[in-house]
């Protein structure tokens, strides 16, 4: 257990912490070079951006759900290994191998089950906020491209913000 605690903190200091570093700093650098080159650019890249933090923040209830599922096969499979290591000694005396392990084979199926289930029903809430993000490129070239005649149908439809006033007189 002690192994694993370091192992996780080990994980979340040097693998995650620099991945979101980047995950931050760049899209703000990215803003902030599209800005000085053009402000209409630089919006029409990030306006997806609140639609997909919204859907993923509206997957959090799931998540949570799920994610308390998992961890709590998690320990039963973890449970249930540490019973059959601590009694192995008695059932190899007594002959007890075989159709013997039902609960520690049950526990694994239900973590696996619970992992496949938490993975296919966040995936697709997470591939919908990555296609929203990614949509702001294409609006960003539409933009730079054909200008206002290209984007205002799509403002028209998805936005009504003050700053897309213009694309609702057309």
């Amino acid at each position: 257990m002690l192994i694993t605690d370091f192992m996780l903190a080990e994980t979340g200091i040097s693998h995650h912490l620099p991945q979101l570093m980047g995950a931050v700093v760049m899209p703000v650098l990215a803003f902030a070079s599209l800005i000085w080159i053009d402000w209409r650019m630089a919006v029409s890249m990030f306006a997806a951006l609140p639609l997909a933090l919204l859907v993923l923040w509206a997957s959090t209830k799931a998540q949570r759900k799920l994610s308390g599922r998992q961890i709590q096969a998690k320990i039963n499979a973890g449970n249930r290994l540490e019973e059959y290591l601590q009694g192995i000694r008695v059932m190899k005396a007594y002959n007890l191998l075989g159709d013997r392990f039902i609960r520690l084979r049950d526990a694994f199926a239900e973590l696996r089950r619970a992992c496949i289930r938490q993975e296919a029903l966040l995936g697709p809430f997470v591939l919908l906020s990555i296609t929203l993000v990614r949509a702001g490129l294409t609006m960003m070239v539409l933009w730079e491209k054909h200008g206002d005649e290209a984007l205002c149908p799509f403002l028209r439809s998805t936005a009504r913000t003050p700053l897309f006033q213009r694309c609702s007189d057309g």
